[in-house]
């Protein structure tokens, strides 16, 4: 068992972290990680938090 996943996927359900950064402490990016959240039947909630924390991401990878 992963701990850093398990940690992630508690803290999103609690809703205290964000999707992207719950992906990122668990080392996954965003889609292989709702796909493990899907499997696990743990529903996916996207605010504006995650919205922004996304743009910013794109932003600063510079990706067009």
């Amino acid at each position: 068992m992963n701990l850093k996943l398990e940690i992630a996927i508690i803290l999103f359900q609690q809703e205290k972290i964000t999707l992207g950064i719950a992906s990122q402490l668990a080392g996954m990016n965003q889609l292989e990680f709702q796909r493990l959240l899907g499997s696990r039947k743990i529903p996916i909630h996207y605010g504006i938090e995650d919205l922004h924390q996304d743009l910013q991401t794109l932003q600063a990878s510079d990706w067009r």
